[in-house]
């Protein structure tokens, strides 16, 4: 029997989910296995310089930007109309590709989000080897005690009767009758059954991994692949540098100016040089002075040796690059896990 597999790897979320993911699927693809990726179609161009050749967009460019506009609902009580609106579309995708490829050899990687689903539904239907990987801290049962939410209204309860029927007819025009396999149930029966690998390592959560029975391998960065691409700022030896990214994808917006023209001020003042990682284009309208520079991306890797300070939003890939590389972190946590992460760091003792 061959050994070689094919990995379907899943990334849904920012830059820090899919950069690990089509890292893992480049190691994957070096040792002689066939790789896919299903993933927001705005990291299609990433993922082909990393040596991904099949890679799936999980929807449209506008719906891809329609959800970035919506990211923050996923942080109120109606999280249940962003699960309607893109949530649904997207686990019908996964679905899809999985049973479109479904194999003997066929093994499913999944980013662990409670927005996907459709890994959960294959791997019960089809019988499909799957393992969840973990991006994000995880937030222990302490942390959770502290935590008091509304409980479910009407408006609540109609939005979660919605996407669950929308779920059913896309399941249904697929000739899948999911039965009991609600997504709700998938959560509550199929997943702690799922094997789950945590991309950081155990002695940031003080060893919570190793008693919760997850494996873990440390930070996955992104490979560097396509690293000659990285940009036009030249770091001199002469000059301090202070790095600042802006921030995930869709979250930028509207803020990205504020930080910035920040940022330029604290470099003037520091006499230093400044690069800004990230954010949309469209918010980059002013010129800057001949210290500070802007780089719609560039892998870390080719700074932060150089670099006094990097000053970020909590991403745990930043935040890895940074303890990687032993440059002091400032912290400005926004959004998601952002701030669970800067806590983590400041217990740490890793803030500036």
């Amino acid at each position: 029997m061959s050994s070689r597999k094919h990995f379907l790897l899943v990334a849904v979320g920012s830059a820090g989910d899919v950069f690990p993911m089509v890292s893992i699927g480049a190691s994957l693809g070096l040792r002689g296995h066939q790789v896919t990726v299903v993933g927001p179609p705005v990291n299609r161009e990433f993922a082909i310089r990393n040596g991904i050749d099949d890679y799936v967009p999980i929807s449209s460019d506008n719906q891809y930007a329609s959800s970035l506009k919506d990211k923050y609902l996923l942080e109120t009580r109606y999280h249940g109309l962003f699960l309607l609106r893109y949530a649904v579309a997207w686990n019908t995708t996964i679905y899809t590709e999985i049973r479109l490829r479904a194999c003997p050899e066929l093994r499913i990687l999944s980013v662990d989000r409670p927005n996907v689903w459709g890994d959960l539904l294959a791997h019960t239907q089809l019988k499909i080897p799957l393992l969840r990987v973990s991006i994000d801290l995880p937030i222990t049962g302490e942390d959770r005690s502290n935590v008091m939410t509304l409980p479910a209204g009407r408006p609540q309860q109609r939005l979660m009767a919605s996407w669950f029927h929308a779920w059913n007819e896309n399941m249904q025009q697929l000739g899948v009758h999911t039965g009991t396999n609600q997504p709700m149930r998938l959560f509550r029966k199929v997943r702690p059954s799922v094997p789950t690998i945590g991309l950081w390592p155990d002695s940031i959560t003080g060893g919570w991994g190793k008693r919760a029975g997850v494996q873990s391998f440390g930070f996955v960065p992104p490979s560097n692949i396509g690293v000659d691409k990285c940009g036009t700022y030249i770091p001199q030896p002469d000059r301090k540098v202070v790095v600042f990214v802006a921030g995930t994808e869709g979250t930028t917006k509207d803020w990205l100016g504020k930080f910035i023209k920040v940022s330029i001020q604290v470099c003037k003042c520091l006499g230093c040089d400044g690069v800004v990682v990230g954010g949309e284009v469209e918010d980059i309208t002013d010129e800057f002075p001949p210290f500070f520079t802007w780089e719609k991306f560039r892998p870390l890797s080719t700074l932060l040796p150089y670099s006094s300070v990097i000053v970020h939003h909590g991403g745990i890939g930043t935040a890895a690059a940074a303890l990687k590389y032993g440059v002091p972190q400032l912290v400005i946590p926004r959004v998601f896990a952002q701030p669970y992460n800067a806590e983590r760091l400041q217990r740490m003792g890793r803030f500036v």
